[in-house]
């Protein structure tokens, strides 16, 4: 006996729309709640909500500031509990309890972020691909 799997694959375009909706709902969550990174991404935060809210989700000048976003909400959950901002991006939290309401704050905003980047990277993949494929023919 032998399992059959059928990979279904999210359409370019519902995966864009996805990354679109994600991207907006990260920019007003950041530009909300922060957090506000210090030196040259403090000065790009503006101009990266503002296209990210306005459905520009692949500009390359936006990895660096998405990344730090990153960062530093995974190091603000290590600072409230040693390791815990590394473990939400390690292994599945769910079930987690926590009596802590702004260390599950920062667990769902890690988890919103590693989904919306995760999301966008495979967007700027596919397109990447497409064009590449579109090269060869």
């Amino acid at each position: 006996m032998t399992n059959t799997y059928i990979r279904r694959e999210m359409t370019l375009e519902a995966l864009a729309a996805h990354v679109i909706s994600a991207a907006a709902c990260f920019a007003e969550t950041c530009a909300r709640d922060g957090p506000i990174p210090t030196g040259a991404e403090r000065r790009t935060m503006i101009k990266t909500l503002e296209r990210l809210t306005t459905a520009n989700v692949i500009d390359e000048r936006d990895d660096r500031f998405i990344d730090k976003i990153g960062e530093l909400l995974v190091q603000m959950a290590n600072d409230r509990r040693a390791g815990y901002g590394d473990r939400v991006l390690k292994a599945d939290t769910y079930e987690d309890l926590l009596f802590d309401d702004q260390l599950s704050l920062m667990r769902s905003r890690i988890l919103q972020w590693q989904s919306f980047a995760t999301a966008r990277r495979l967007l700027k993949a596919r397109i990447a691909a497409r064009t590449l494929i579109g090269v060869f023919d």
